[in-house]
């Protein structure tokens, strides 16, 4: 190759190495952010995945102390779970779900504790209201009269309302147990033979511990 050539080529060859080492660049920047962003996606997904993990987790420990019947024990340990979280709204959910695995237990009591709890985090947490009321429909006797036993159904039918109006996809649920359980308040009669009469304060007593009005 003559003097003259090389010197005609060697700037073009040199501005197309600069182009090349230039789009490099930018490509490696663009590969980099996109992997960046991948890791960041990835990491939100692992996120998601131990918060479930964890809620997971949490209800298998307490499940495995009803199985083995120690019941105070899981109450411990739900009221431990409790003092974890720093939201009243994760509070409350964590409160119902610790409800729902005392009430398939039948430990109605401490079931029903932990949903006023879930109450007292949230006010408008529907579910609580229905699972009370499930849960009083279930163990309505504290007392040998049988019509002060079924003056437990209005404490049932009170949730059962305020489930329906808190949350509308319990509305349902909520209509059915409201029609079957109305069929099981005391009567008229019944009451007036005890003393009580429409309008009346009637104190569920035992383990429930409320008060309703007669109507």
């Amino acid at each position: 190759m003559k003097e003259g050539e090389h010197k005609k080529y060697g700037p073009d060859r040199n501005f197309r190495r600069r182009l090349l080492l230039f789009l490099g660049g930018v490509l490696g920047g663009w590969t980099g952010m996109a992997a960046q962003s991948a890791c960041l996606v990835e990491s939100s997904a692992d996120f998601q995945a131990a918060a479930l993990q964890e809620e997971r987790s949490f209800l298998d420990t307490l499940s495995v102390r009803l199985e083995k019947g120690d019941v105070a024990g899981a109450v411990n340990y739900g009221n431990f779970v409790l003092q974890q979280d720093s939201t009243e709204a994760g509070k409350a959910v964590k409160a119902y779900e610790i409800a729902v695995e005392l009430g398939q237990k039948d430990a109605y009591v401490e079931a029903a504790s932990f949903c006023k709890k879930a109450l007292s985090y949230d006010i408008f947490l529907g579910k609580a209201h229905l699972l009370l009321a499930r849960l009083y429909a279930a163990h309505p006797c504290w007392t040998e009269e049988r019509a002060l036993n079924q003056c437990t159904y209005y404490l049932v039918l009170d949730n059962l309302i305020r489930a329906k109006q808190l949350d509308v996809a319990l509305e349902k649920e909520s209509d059915e147990l409201l029609a079957l359980y109305s069929k099981k308040l005391p009567t008229r009669k019944d009451l007036f033979m005890l003393g009580y009469t429409t309008g009346d304060r009637v104190h569920i007593g035992g383990w429930i511990g409320e008060s309703i009005i007669i109507r």
